[in-house]
């Protein structure tokens, strides 16, 4: 019996439900384990659910205040789930993969080593919208992988750019000391 059946997400999500208020420990070890194996798996299931539809909130936000706030919503997600230990090792690949393709399919006009990279950051199982540079961006949210390496990089040829030269003010002084709230 492993074919996989379409239901819709009402009776999927009410099923869990169901489980969740079900006492199995009347009915003995063998029931309780098995039932525990299921409730395990739709757990996982129901997390899948709510990443994916945390990335098409993403994907689908009308503006870049929106899309912040969706890409802060799925990195909770994400790092909730990946907390947790409901997951076997199998579905935490799948579950990588599967970010991978999305990202991919989003970011757009990537070189074949900032490609090559990002397989290997996610195969080392690393989510895509992370980042080994631990950068964030203006508005407080932490840079995808992509983004992050070029301003790395940038920031390794460019020093000056980002770091102030000897003797040069972080903040020059300005004439009036009012603060700008």
């Amino acid at each position: 019996m492993n074919e996989n059946i379409m239901i819709p997400r009402s009776l999927f999500e009410r099923i869990v439900e169901l489980l969740d208020g079900f006492d199995a420990s009347r009915y003995g070890y063998n029931f309780c384990r098995e039932y525990e194996d299921v409730q395990a798996a739709l757990e996982v299931k129901m997390q899948k659910l709510e990443l994916r539809n945390a990335y098409a909130r993403i994907a689908s936000a009308e503006d870049e205040d929106a899309r912040v706030m969706a890409r802060i919503q799925y990195q909770r997600l994400w790092s909730r789930m990946r907390e947790k230990d409901v997951r076997t090792k199998n579905d935490r690949l799948v579950l990588l993969r599967d970010s991978l393709m999305e990202y991919e399919a989003t970011i757009g006009g990537m070189t074949v080593q900032e490609l090559v990279k990002l397989r290997q950051w996610v195969a080392d199982g690393n989510s895509p919208y992370d980042n080994p540079c631990f950068l964030y961006g203006d508005n407080g949210v932490i840079m995808d992988y992509i983004t992050a390496i070029r301003i790395n990089e940038d920031m390794c040829l460019n020093p000056d750019d980002y770091f102030p030269s000897p003797g040069q003010e972080l903040c020059p002084d300005d004439e009036d000391d009012d603060l700008p709230f």
